[in-house]
């Protein structure tokens, strides 16, 4: 008798590729979203960073509900909290024994506390909150304090500290029931604080004793890094590594942060280190009276520049000075767990009827390895193919049309960040269509475009460090601001363009109208003071001439070396409060329209700051230009507001938030900003100036956030200009001529000046040359989009 034997050739998993997570990191990022809450002294003083003097008696919430903190932010998604509990000034929230600059010193507070039946420790409070509503929580513990008087002395500030540290991770009162997941230790030192070494390496021994497998965020390359900027946004490019070696070394020789670096990562780090994007709701860390909350379009473009790009978002939300979140930051923060949970609520990829293809499965084995892996919901499963394999294609078929404008990828990092290329593509009568090409991917990729209906997408692999690991894929529709519409502000009307009177051959697409016919004509009539026209930028596309009232007032080129939808291709003057019309009339190659819109506000016109981008060397000031276009009628109010980007307040420059008051008329206004000078070596920092807030009637443009660029020295601000003078170059024909003739005057004023000072030089041999006089050169015109 013979017995025929079945069995299953095992094929074993790929191996490990580079560093891998920690189970602490790996949660950190599945749970995307986390909250920080800055309060404290400053809360009362309205700094942001205090100075140690303060009167303990000033801090005194009213209302402390830290109930209303914790069950807030779990109903609006949020994982994790982190609560300062010192920062920079050296007040403490919690009863501290080591220090006299704390809580149980405010008289007022205690009482406060005692008639609300509270412990009199914000620390406490907050424990008690998470650990009734099972949240994570983190510690932040400024390493700088202002107030101690062992800063600058090695050993005992370094013993004070780890005191601190014991004090709260090692009693179980603290916590969710005892427990921490993250610890926060901030790298900002002010310009004037002692000069103090850190024993960072005991600190993290210290932590994982009291707290085992807690993160750490720290500037010295420990589980969690800063992401190089307070606005939120990870690198396009993102590796979840650094080298630690190199971080360090930074950090020992500049006491500051790499923040180029930081933000992009390093593909050959040999350390896993997960990006915290760092972003407040407000303008500034802490609460003060006025403030707003970012919009929802400021939020998303974060959340898909943050979790959509692999790393977790960590959103500051500030308590007032009654110990409450304002009701405008709770309702904005509802807005945006809304959004999350409608737009990813439907997975078309996870349907039934779905069919999944790969180019290669590894080792045939479809169960442990295959392309339908992707959208089990397992952490443990994923698509992968067999070693030495470095591109491939996963094919998802729907089996009929879906409409969709997100997509989602995740590797399996469990095992390493491995992709460096890949792009998307949705199958479209009869062929394939680019949706999206990008390098990493990492815990997460979130893929974002406008809508498009396709039967198929293809997720093409087409660079890997190790044999690629994909563990989901998500197709959606996006709900709300998530949505990719226009650009547009708010308050425009809207002629969209197949509503456009025509003449000779136009095209019609779902983004609007286009021609190649020479001559063909667009036009409409509307009420207002300002127009602007909205297309489509193409290096297939060329100039238009655009006419007001049969007066021709323009020649925009819409060319650009990329492709971009619903983009701001031009705009008027302020016109004439009255009926006009708007026509375009193709001159050469190409033009796609998307829509008229128009400024219709009885003459209270639109604020906008004059340039996209400014730039100053550190320790000088920059001035910045608020122009109210489109009429001035009437009296009209706009508030400017710094937010920090790479370079952070109070250390690099000087918050500023001002309401700005335009009298009837009036037309400009500027605002100062003050950097500073400290002796950090940083390379190129940048922060934002942000106008919000308009009142009696006036609306906000599309040129509402400035880009300011800190340079190291004017040198670097000179070869900055110069290089946006090679882009324009390269991009804009008629620039190419100007630039040419510049050049030619600039040669000849050049050497003029090289010729001054070799005269100068030959009859007074002790002089230098002054490099000053040729390096600041008048600025170029001012740019705007």
């Amino acid at each position: 008798m013979f017995f025929l034997i079945g069995f299953t050739l095992c094929v074993d998993p790929p191996a490990p590729w580079g560093p891998l997570p920690t189970q602490g990191q790996l949660n950190y990022h599945r749970e995307e979203l986390s909250a920080f809450i800055h309060y404290g002294m400053n809360t009362f003083t309205g700094k942001e960073w205090g100075d140690g003097q303060e009167d303990p008696n000033w801090f005194k919430p009213t209302k402390l509900d830290t109930d209303q903190w914790v069950s807030t932010l779990k109903n609006a998604g949020f994982k994790r909290i982190i609560m300062i509990g010192r920062h920079h000034d050296g007040f403490c929230l919690w009863k501290s024994k080591y220090t006299d600059h704390q809580v149980n010193e405010s008289k007022d507070f205690q009482s406060i506390s005692q008639f609300l039946h509270q412990s009199g420790d914000v620390i406490e409070e907050i424990s008690k909150s998470c650990s009734k509503y099972d949240m994570n929580m983190g510690f932040y513990l400024s390493p700088w304090d202002a107030n101690s008087p062992y800063y600058g002395k090695e050993v005992e500030y370094n013993e004070y500290y780890m005191n601190q540290l014991t004090e709260i991770l090692g009693d179980k009162k603290y916590g969710n029931n005892g427990k921490f997941v993250e610890v926060w230790m901030d790298g900002a030192k002010g310009t004037g604080a002692a000069d103090q070494k850190y024993w960072f390496l005991k600190w993290f021994e210290l932590i994982e004793n009291l707290q085992p497998g807690a993160v750490v965020f720290s500037p010295y390359a420990s589980t969690v890094r800063w992401v190089g900027n307070e606005a939120g946004i990870a690198g396009e490019t993102c590796w979840s590594r650094l080298n630690l070696t190199r971080q360090r070394n930074w950090y020992d020789e500049h006491g500051g942060d790499e923040s180029e670096y930081l933000n992009h990562g390093d593909p050959d780090g040999d350390i896993w280190s997960t990006a915290e994007c760092d972003v407040s709701l407000t303008s500034g860390w802490f609460w003060k009276e006025g403030k707003v909350p970012k919009s929802m379009k400021e939020l998303t473009t974060i959340y898909f520049s943050s979790v959509g790009r692999g790393q977790p978002f960590l959103l500051n939300v500030p308590p007032n000075t009654d110990g409450s979140f304002p009701q405008d930051f709770v309702d904005r923060l509802n807005e945006l767990h809304e959004t999350i949970q409608k737009s990813f609520s439907l997975n078309f990829a996870a349907a039934s009827g779905v069919t999944f293809s790969a180019s290669q499965i590894r080792g045939d084995d479809e169960t442990n390895f295959g392309p339908k892996n992707v959208v089990d919901g397992s952490y443990d499963t994923y698509w992968t193919m067999n070693d030495g394999q470095l591109t491939g294609t996963l094919t998802i078929d729907f089996g009929a049309d879906k409409t969709f404008d997100m997509i989602s990828i995740s590797e399996h990092i469990a095992l390493g960040q491995r992709v460096t290329s890949w792009s998307v593509e949705y199958f479209s009568n009869g062929a394939w269509t680019e949706f999206e090409k990008g390098t990493t991917i990492g815990a997460k990729r979130i893929l974002r475009q406008l809508p498009v209906t396709s039967s198929k997408v293809r997720i093409n692999i087409l660079g890997s460090q190790a044999v690629p690991l994909i563990e989901f894929v998500g197709i959606y529709k996006a709900y709300g601001a998530f949505s990719m519409g226009d650009v547009v502000p708010d308050g425009l009307e809207e002629i969209l363009a197949a509503k456009f009177q025509t003449t000779g051959n136009w095209n019609t697409e779902s983004e609007g109208i286009w021609t190649k016919q020479i001559g063909a004509t667009a036009s409409a009539t509307f009420k207002g003071t300002k127009a602007y026209i909205v297309g489509i930028v193409d290096p297939g596309h060329g100039v238009m001439d655009v006419y007001i009232d049969d007066v021709k007032v323009g020649s925009p080129n819409t060319y650009s070396p990329n492709r971009q939808l619903r983009q701001l291709l031009f705009q008027t003057d302020t016109l004439e409060d009255k009926e006009h019309t708007i026509k375009v009339v193709l001159v050469s190659q190409a033009i796609a329209l998307h829509g008229f819109y128009i400024l219709n506000n009885n003459g209270a016109g639109i604020f906008e700051i004059e340039k996209l981008d400014y730039d100053v060397a550190k320790g000088d000031s920059v001035t910045l230009t608020i122009l109210r276009n489109g009429g001035s009628v009437g009296s009209a109010q706009v508030t400017f507001q710094t937010s920090p980007g790479s370079a952070v307040h109070g250390r690099h420059y000087v918050d500023i938030t001002t309401d700005l008051v335009f009298a009837n008329g009036e037309t400009k206004k500027q605002v100062t900003v003050e950097t500073i000078k400290n002796t950090e070596v940083t390379g190129n920092l940048t922060f934002f100036g942000e106008i919000v807030n308009p009142t009696s009637n006036a609306l906000v443009g599309f040129n509402a956030s400035s880009t300011v660029t800190i340079y190291e020295t004017n040198m670097d601000r000179f070869m900055h200009k110069i290089r946006h003078l090679q882009y324009k170059v390269k991009t804009s024909p008629s620039t190419k001529i100007a630039f040419i003739a510049a050049a030619a005057v600039g040669v000849v004023a050049v050497v003029a000046v090289i010729s001054f000072f070799v005269v100068k030089r030959s009859q007074k041999n002790e002089e230098e040359i002054d490099t000053k006089a040729i390096i600041n050169q008048p600025e170029e015109p001012n740019y705007t989009a």
